[in-house]
């Protein structure tokens, strides 16, 4: 029902849509539900039916988007299903030129990759995640049509996230030295760019890699910046108590 009002609201003429897609669209719909409610299998069951009724209906670019939804759902028990997934998702959308969705797919492969094949075939893939998002950026400047199909991708903040997630794989490789190098500026500039939360993120991240590092004193300076930060944000008191107690525990370890 949620998923023909969704129908109806995307029109002024409200066209009865086929079966097919309607039982496609709240398969996808009873997916979401389920794992938000943490019925995990049953909703890696449901994106995958739902992929296949899309593709029935010729609905290539939703196909692609419930493949990707069941590779992040799948991802952190069953690595190999989810980068088989990211694969066929970016497959999909890329038969219909749906961009946006292969850049979104492309970024989140590379650390699936990773998992399951190491560090040098997970940086392989986040290379091209890189020159995707940097033609993109081309072509947008040149295509007027492509740019309003794309909306507000922001291509820049792209750039900066995807050199953080080269930073995350490098820690997850455990060469943090390396990933200090290549993690850099990168929160500072998130920040300024005016991603705030990913920025704290961020610098979350640096500071980790510091106390991997034995690098305890300055670890902490970048925890007592992020909870000056937050104390600003208004009710993260929680938060506060986490970040705390992560400098407490790298307290301990040393």
């Amino acid at each position: 029902g949620l998923a023909a009002v969704e129908l109806a609201r995307a029109s002024d003429v409200y066209v009865e849509p086929s079966l097919d897609l309607k039982q496609a669209r709240i398969t996808e719909l009873s997916a979401r539900i389920s794992a938000d409610l943490e019925e995990n299998t049953r909703a890696a069951s449901l994106y995958r039916r739902a992929a296949d009724l899309y593709l029935k209906v010729d609905e290539v670019a939703e196909a692609g988007a419930a493949w990707g939804a069941y590779a992040r759902l799948v991802a952190s028990e069953d690595t190999i299903a989810a980068v088989r997934a990211y694969r066929r998702g970016i497959e999909l959308m890329e038969q219909v030129d749906e961009q946006r969705g292969v850049m979104v797919l492309r970024r989140q492969l590379p650390t699936a990759v990773q998992d399951t094949d190491g560090l040098d075939a997970g940086l392989y893939e986040l290379g091209v995640a890189v020159a995707l998002n940097d033609t993109n950026e081309t072509r947008a400047l040149t295509d007027s049509e492509f740019r309003e199909t794309l909306a507000e991708w922001d291509f820049e903040f792209e750039r900066l996230d995807l050199a953080d997630t080269r930073a995350r794989m490098y820690g997850t490789a455990e060469r943090y030295d390396e990933a200090l190098t290549i993690l850099g500026d990168i929160p500072e500039r998130m920040y300024d760019h005016g991603a705030e939360q990913q920025g704290i993120s961020s610098r979350l991240l640096r500071a980790q890699l510091m106390f991997a590092s034995d690098r305890v004193d300055d670890g902490l300076a970048q925890l007592e910046v992020i909870i000056a930060e937050l104390r600003t944000w208004g009710d993260r008191e929680s938060t506060i108590i986490d970040m705390a107690g992560i400098g407490a525990r790298a307290l301990v370890r040393a």
